[in-house]
Protein backbone atom coordinates (compact mmCIF):
# COMPACT_ATOMS: atom_id res chain seq x y z
CA UNK A 1 0.00 0.00 0.00
CA UNK A 2 1.42 3.41 -0.96
CA UNK A 3 1.68 5.80 1.94
CA UNK A 4 1.93 9.56 2.22
CA UNK A 5 4.13 10.78 5.02
CA UNK A 6 4.48 14.08 6.90
CA UNK A 7 6.98 14.88 9.64
CA UNK A 8 6.17 17.84 11.91
CA UNK A 9 8.94 19.19 14.17
CA UNK A 10 7.90 21.61 16.92
CA UNK A 11 10.32 23.95 18.67
CA UNK A 12 10.71 23.20 22.39
CA UNK A 13 9.61 26.72 23.29
CA UNK A 14 6.00 25.76 22.54
CA UNK A 15 5.72 22.20 23.77
CA UNK A 16 5.18 22.82 27.49
CA UNK A 17 2.50 25.48 26.93
CA UNK A 18 0.68 23.34 24.36
CA UNK A 19 0.62 20.28 26.59
CA UNK A 20 -0.37 22.19 29.74
CA UNK A 21 -3.20 23.84 27.83
CA UNK A 22 -4.49 20.58 26.38
CA UNK A 23 -3.64 21.75 22.86
CA UNK A 24 -3.06 19.00 20.29
CA UNK A 25 -1.39 18.83 16.92
CA UNK A 26 -4.18 18.18 14.41
CA UNK A 27 -4.65 17.57 10.73
CA UNK A 28 -7.66 17.74 8.43
CA UNK A 29 -7.97 16.67 4.81
CA UNK A 30 -9.50 18.84 2.12
CA UNK A 31 -12.52 17.90 0.01
CA UNK A 32 -14.63 19.74 -2.52
CA UNK A 33 -18.33 19.38 -3.26
CA UNK A 34 -20.64 21.31 -5.57
CA UNK A 35 -23.10 21.79 -2.72
CA UNK A 36 -20.62 23.04 -0.11
CA UNK A 37 -17.95 25.73 0.09
CA UNK A 38 -16.40 24.10 3.17
CA UNK A 39 -13.09 22.40 2.38
CA UNK A 40 -12.17 21.05 5.84
CA UNK A 41 -14.64 20.13 8.58
CA UNK A 42 -13.46 16.98 10.43
CA UNK A 43 -10.24 16.48 12.41
CA UNK A 44 -8.77 13.38 10.81
CA UNK A 45 -5.94 12.96 13.33
CA UNK A 46 -4.82 14.60 16.58
CA UNK A 47 -2.23 13.85 19.25
CA UNK A 48 -0.37 15.58 22.06
CA UNK A 49 2.53 17.40 20.40
CA UNK A 50 6.08 16.09 20.80
CA UNK A 51 9.37 17.39 19.34
CA UNK A 52 8.98 15.11 16.31
CA UNK A 53 5.55 14.02 15.06
CA UNK A 54 4.63 11.83 12.11
CA UNK A 55 1.39 11.45 10.17
CA UNK A 56 1.07 8.54 7.75
CA UNK A 57 -1.96 7.93 5.55
CA UNK A 58 -3.01 6.31 2.30
CA UNK A 59 -5.47 7.39 -0.38
CA UNK A 60 -7.97 4.69 0.61
CA UNK A 61 -11.53 5.74 1.41
CA UNK A 62 -14.75 4.46 2.96
CA UNK A 63 -18.15 6.12 3.04
CA UNK A 64 -21.21 5.87 5.27
CA UNK A 65 -24.51 7.68 5.78
CA UNK A 66 -25.78 9.68 8.77
CA UNK A 67 -29.38 10.45 9.66
CA UNK A 68 -28.44 13.91 10.86
CA UNK A 69 -25.91 16.62 10.16
CA UNK A 70 -22.89 17.03 12.41
CA UNK A 71 -22.38 20.14 14.51
CA UNK A 72 -19.01 21.70 15.28
CA UNK A 73 -17.49 20.05 18.35
CA UNK A 74 -19.40 16.78 18.05
CA UNK A 75 -17.83 13.48 17.03
CA UNK A 76 -18.63 12.37 13.48
CA UNK A 77 -20.37 8.99 13.76
CA UNK A 78 -22.36 7.16 11.05
CA UNK A 79 -25.72 5.41 11.09
CA UNK A 80 -24.62 2.75 8.60
CA UNK A 81 -21.59 0.58 8.02
CA UNK A 82 -18.71 2.34 6.28
CA UNK A 83 -18.05 0.75 2.88
CA UNK A 84 -14.91 1.02 0.71
CA UNK A 85 -15.34 3.48 -2.13
CA UNK A 86 -13.21 4.52 -5.09
CA UNK A 87 -13.53 7.50 -7.47
CA UNK A 88 -16.54 7.08 -9.71
CA UNK A 89 -18.50 4.95 -7.23
CA UNK A 90 -22.04 5.92 -6.27
CA UNK A 91 -23.29 5.17 -2.78
CA UNK A 92 -27.08 4.90 -2.65
CA UNK A 93 -29.19 4.52 0.48
CA UNK A 94 -32.83 3.51 0.46
CA UNK A 95 -35.70 5.14 2.31
CA UNK A 96 -36.13 2.47 4.96
CA UNK A 97 -32.50 2.22 6.16
CA UNK A 98 -32.98 -1.55 6.21
CA UNK A 99 -30.17 -4.04 5.66
CA UNK A 100 -28.38 -3.77 3.38
CA UNK A 101 -28.89 0.00 3.68
CA UNK A 102 -26.15 0.91 1.22
CA UNK A 103 -25.30 -0.18 -2.28
CA UNK A 104 -22.03 0.92 -3.87
CA UNK A 105 -22.08 0.87 -7.64
CA UNK A 106 -19.43 1.78 -10.19
CA UNK A 107 -20.68 4.68 -12.29
CA UNK A 108 -17.79 6.92 -13.37
CA UNK A 109 -18.58 10.40 -14.67
CA UNK A 110 -16.27 11.87 -17.28
CA UNK A 111 -16.76 15.40 -15.97
CA UNK A 112 -15.79 14.44 -12.38
CA UNK A 113 -13.53 11.38 -12.59
CA UNK A 114 -12.18 11.75 -9.03
CA UNK A 115 -15.53 12.24 -7.29
CA UNK A 116 -17.43 9.97 -4.96
CA UNK A 117 -21.20 10.12 -5.44
CA UNK A 118 -23.81 10.08 -2.68
CA UNK A 119 -27.44 9.38 -3.61
CA UNK A 120 -29.95 9.66 -0.77
CA UNK A 121 -33.63 9.00 -1.29
CA UNK A 122 -34.45 10.73 2.02
CA UNK A 123 -32.62 13.40 4.04
CA UNK A 124 -29.19 12.07 5.02
CA UNK A 125 -25.56 13.17 5.31
CA UNK A 126 -22.49 11.52 3.81
CA UNK A 127 -19.50 10.75 6.04
CA UNK A 128 -16.21 10.02 4.26
CA UNK A 129 -13.47 8.05 6.02
CA UNK A 130 -9.77 7.95 5.18
CA UNK A 131 -7.09 5.45 6.23
CA UNK A 132 -4.84 7.37 8.65
CA UNK A 133 -2.20 5.63 10.76
CA UNK A 134 -3.66 2.37 9.45
CA UNK A 135 -7.08 3.19 10.93
CA UNK A 136 -10.26 4.07 9.04
CA UNK A 137 -10.97 7.53 10.50
CA UNK A 138 -13.66 10.15 9.78
CA UNK A 139 -12.29 12.79 7.40
CA UNK A 140 -15.19 14.81 5.94
CA UNK A 141 -18.94 15.18 6.29
CA UNK A 142 -21.33 16.51 3.67
CA UNK A 143 -24.27 18.02 5.53
CA UNK A 144 -26.04 21.32 6.07
CA UNK A 145 -24.56 21.95 9.50
CA UNK A 146 -26.74 20.17 12.03
CA UNK A 147 -29.22 19.22 9.30
CA UNK A 148 -28.83 16.41 6.75
CA UNK A 149 -28.72 16.97 3.00
CA UNK A 150 -32.11 16.94 1.23
CA UNK A 151 -32.85 13.93 -0.96
CA UNK A 152 -30.73 14.10 -4.10
CA UNK A 153 -27.41 13.10 -5.63
CA UNK A 154 -24.18 14.79 -4.54
CA UNK A 155 -20.49 14.60 -5.35
CA UNK A 156 -17.52 14.69 -2.96
CA UNK A 157 -13.93 14.90 -4.23
CA UNK A 158 -10.66 14.64 -2.27
CA UNK A 159 -8.73 17.73 -3.42
CA UNK A 160 -5.19 16.82 -2.35
CA UNK A 161 -4.89 19.48 0.37
CA UNK A 162 -4.03 18.98 4.03
CA UNK A 163 -4.32 21.45 6.92
CA UNK A 164 -2.00 21.19 9.95
CA UNK A 165 -2.95 23.21 13.04
CA UNK A 166 -3.13 23.27 16.83
CA UNK A 167 -6.45 22.76 18.58
CA UNK A 168 -8.08 21.19 21.64
CA UNK A 169 -10.26 19.12 19.30
CA UNK A 170 -10.00 15.35 19.13
CA UNK A 171 -9.78 12.90 16.27
CA UNK A 172 -13.12 12.56 14.49
CA UNK A 173 -14.55 15.84 15.81
CA UNK A 174 -16.28 18.29 13.50
CA UNK A 175 -14.63 21.71 13.52
CA UNK A 176 -14.59 25.04 11.71
CA UNK A 177 -11.49 26.43 10.01
CA UNK A 178 -12.71 29.86 11.10
CA UNK A 179 -11.60 28.95 14.63
CA UNK A 180 -8.11 28.09 13.34
CA UNK A 181 -7.64 31.01 10.96
CA UNK A 182 -4.16 31.89 9.76
CA UNK A 183 -2.55 29.64 12.39
CA UNK A 184 -2.86 26.63 10.08
CA UNK A 185 -0.31 25.29 7.61
CA UNK A 186 -1.84 24.20 4.29
CA UNK A 187 0.03 21.49 2.39
CA UNK A 188 -0.58 20.50 -1.20
CA UNK A 189 0.24 16.81 -0.81
CA UNK A 190 -1.18 15.55 -4.10
CA UNK A 191 1.63 14.02 -6.18
CA UNK A 192 3.96 14.33 -3.16
CA UNK A 193 4.73 11.43 -0.85
CA UNK A 194 6.88 13.10 1.80
CA UNK A 195 6.75 16.54 3.43
CA UNK A 196 8.79 17.97 6.32
CA UNK A 197 7.27 20.80 8.37
CA UNK A 198 8.76 22.87 11.17
CA UNK A 199 6.95 24.99 13.77
CA UNK A 200 9.68 27.46 14.66
CA UNK A 201 10.64 29.35 17.81
CA UNK A 202 8.92 32.38 16.29
CA UNK A 203 5.64 30.48 15.98
CA UNK A 204 5.82 30.20 12.18
CA UNK A 205 5.32 27.24 9.89
CA UNK A 206 8.18 26.34 7.55
CA UNK A 207 8.03 23.65 4.85
CA UNK A 208 11.03 21.92 3.30
CA UNK A 209 12.17 18.74 1.55
CA UNK A 210 9.05 18.03 -0.47
CA UNK A 211 8.87 15.13 -2.87
CA UNK A 212 11.10 12.36 -1.51
CA UNK A 213 9.80 8.84 -2.11
CA UNK A 214 8.33 6.96 0.84
CA UNK A 215 9.56 3.51 1.85
CA UNK A 216 7.72 1.45 4.49
CA UNK A 217 6.10 4.60 5.82
CA UNK A 218 9.42 6.39 6.37
CA UNK A 219 11.07 9.07 4.32
CA UNK A 220 14.48 7.91 3.03
CA UNK A 221 17.19 10.32 4.00
CA UNK A 222 15.17 11.59 6.98
CA UNK A 223 17.64 12.83 9.59
CA UNK A 224 16.09 11.62 12.85
CA UNK A 225 19.07 13.07 14.77
CA UNK A 226 18.13 16.65 13.84
CA UNK A 227 16.59 18.56 16.75
CA UNK A 228 13.28 20.34 16.39
CA UNK A 229 15.16 23.40 17.68
CA UNK A 230 17.66 23.32 14.81
CA UNK A 231 17.93 26.41 12.66
CA UNK A 232 16.44 26.06 9.17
Amino acid sequence: MDNNYITVRIHSRWLSDFRKGGVKLCCAFGFSADESKIEYNVIGWSEEPTPVNSIVWSEKYHIAACKHGIEVGSIATPNTTAFPITPGDTLAINQSWTAPPIQVSQNPRADKPDAFWFENRMPASALVFKRIRNRVSPAYVLSMGASPMPAGKYNITPNGNLAIFFSKGQTGAAFSMDSVGSASCIIRYKDQTSVNIWYTEAGEWKIQDIGAASVDGLSPGEDWTKSSDSKL
